[in-house]
């Protein structure tokens, strides 16, 4: 699914912060608005330039991104990844 720059900078941030809830509340407002997990395209849909792989910091996961920081295409098994991590973080938090 494809994440404008915005929002991947969200991701990233709760992530540093262990903000879960930011993760879901991200998450759910991309999965509501249509966007379904694809094949990752070769070139970004809003400037057409060729994605590169990125790592996202604090997370392990890697993302196709525009080099001219447009967005960034996230597989489903990342997707996934991001829904048990705030899951996770979650359970913790509960924890203590």
């Amino acid at each position: 699914m494809w994440i404008e720059q915005a929002r991947l900078r969200q991701i990233d941030s709760a992530a540093q912060t262990g903000q879960s809830e930011e993760i879901d509340r991200v998450l759910a407002d991309l999965l509501s608005s249509g966007s379904e997990p694809q094949a990752v395209p070769r070139a970004c849909p809003a400037c057409g330039r060729d994605l590169v792989r990125q790592p996202l910091p604090d997370l392990g996961l890697f993302v196709s991104a525009c080099p001219g920081d447009d967005g960034a295409w996230i597989a489903g098994d990342a997707a996934a990844t991001l829904r048990a991590l705030a899951a996770t973080s979650r359970r913790q938090a509960a924890r203590q």
